[in-house]
């Protein structure tokens, strides 16, 4: 069992400072910089394998860097599994980042066919950048810059911001309503945000992309609790 106690908010005036947010420790990824970003927001932070503890806070998070299937069967050893799904159903707030918002979908295709959370409609394949390209230009994974396509008019906002990718495998056959951004790498076009009631999940890092990133990460969090 891995728990943390929550830490005390950097920003006691920011208009987060009195939310509590939960992040689901699976033990995949490194969470530090996530919390320290949630923080840096003026929000309470909760670090917690235990439902009970999560289940008190006002958001949860599901981070994660790694593969879909390994990720997937460290939530149900947790028994995390079921109580996410059930949560997200419920129309409580929920943020998926990198491999957390992947696994928000029906099935991963990674190494083997693996059933996700099924909050969204969809299946995570491994991305082909390189279609009629030179491949030596377009590695993977796509890691570094990248920017985002608003989909939808309430979303411009943060059209054409940079923001930091780093993965193999995206989405595919989303339903078009509930994405929110896009992104271009090579021949390909990823899956770059979706949102729907008050589940969200972004592909890339926006704790890792500076004050651009903090900015949509706060936007979304008010946004997800009507704040």
């Amino acid at each position: 069992t891995i728990r943390r106690s929550k830490n005390k908010p950097s920003n006691s005036t920011s208009p987060l400072s009195d939310i509590k947010i939960g992040v689901i420790d699976y033990g995949m990824g490194n969470q530090q910089s996530l919390i320290n970003a949630i923080e840096h927001l003026g929000a309470t932070t909760l670090l917690s394998d235990q439902w009970e503890e999560l289940n008190r806070c006002d958001l949860l998070m599901l981070p994660g860097v790694g593969a879909f299937p390994e990720g997937i069967r460290k939530l149900h050893q947790r028994n995390l599994f079921e109580p996410i799904i059930e949560w997200g159903k419920a129309g409580k707030p929920l943020i998926g980042i990198c491999l957390g918002m992947q696994m928000f979908f029906e099935k991963g295709e990674e190494f083997e066919p693996t059933e996700g959370l099924g909050l969204f409609q969809g299946t995570v394949k491994k991305m082909n950048p390189c279609d009629g390209l030179d491949r030596s230009t377009l590695p993977l994974p796509h890691m570094g810059w990248n920017q985002l396509i608003s989909k939808r008019e309430e979303d411009e906002i943060f059209n054409g911001i940079d923001q930091y990718f780093v993965h193999s495998y995206s989405a595919k056959d989303v339903d078009q309503s509930v994405i929110m951004h896009s992104s271009r790498y090579g021949n390909e076009t990823i899956v770059a945000s979706i949102q729907t009631k008050k589940t969200c999940g972004f592909q890339f890092h926006p704790e890792r992309s500076g004050e651009n990133g903090l900015s949509l990460l706060q936007t979304t969090i008010q946004q997800l609790l009507n704040k």
